[in-house]
C-alpha cells in the first residue's frame, strides 16, 4: 500500500511493485513526500521558530496589551511568537487562544509537549488569565506582568499546577 501511495503521489504507474524507476525516484531529492510527512516537517519547523523566537524575547517588558517586538503582554507575546513562526493566527486574547478548537486540547501538564501554549486561571479562577509557550519538560516562557518582563520559568510549581487549565498543540 506505501508503495502504491509513493507511486500514484509522484506520477508513477500505481502498481505496488518496487521497480528500478520507483527505486529510483523513492531515493532522489525530487521525491514528494507524503503529506503527513510534510506536515510533521512544517509542525517541528515551526515550534522550533516558535521557540527561539521565544527565547530572543526574554527580559523584554510586560506591558498590557501589547504585542511586540519591543515589549509584550502574555497573549501578545504567544500572537509574536506564532507569527514570527508562521502562522495565521489573529491576535487573540489567553482565554481566546485556549478555545481554539482546531489546535488539539491538552488537559495534563505530564503530556505537554515543546512548542504547546499552556494555559492557567486568573487570580479568581474564573476564566483564563495567564498563556504561556513550553519550551521543555516542565519550563516554559511567558510575559509575566507580576515580575513585569518576558520570563523563562518553571511551570512545574505547587502554584502553576493549581491554576492550569489545560494546554493547545497550535502545530
Amino acid at each position: 500500500t506505501a508503495i502504491k501511495e509513493f507511486q500514484s503521489r509522484n506520477g508513477l504507474s500505481a502498481d505496488g511493485l518496487a521497480g528500478v524507476q520507483t527505486y529510483d525516484l523513492l531515493y532522489s531529492p525530487k521525491a514528494k513526500e507524503s503529506a503527513n510527512k510534510a506536515k510533521e516537517a512544517r509542525s517541528k519547523a515551526n515550534y522550533t521558530k516558535m521557540i527561539e523566537v521565544a527565547r530572543d524575547q526574554v527580559g523584554k517588558p510586560y506591558v498590557l496589551g501589547a504585542t511586540g517586538p519591543g515589549r509584550f503582554d502574555c497573549s501578545g507575546l504567544v500572537y509574536y511568537c506564532l507569527k514570527q513562526a508562521g502562522s495565521n493566527r489573529r491576535r487573540l486574547t489567553a482565554a481566546g487562544y485556549s478555545q481554539v478548537d482546531d489546535w488539539e486540547k491538552i488537559t495534563s501538564m505530564s503530556k505537554l509537549k515543546k512548542g504547546d501554549l499552556i494555559f492557567f486561571y486568573n487570580n479568581a479562577f474564573s476564566k483564563v488569565g495567564h498563556v504561556g509557550i513550553v519550551i521543555s519538560s516542565g519550563m516554559m516562557i511567558d510575559a509575566s506582568s507580576g515580575n513585569g518582563k518576558v520570563m523563562r520559568r518553571s511551570y512545574s510549581t505547587s502554584y502553576w499546577k493549581k491554576q492550569f487549565v489545560c494546554g493547545r498543540r497550535p502545530w
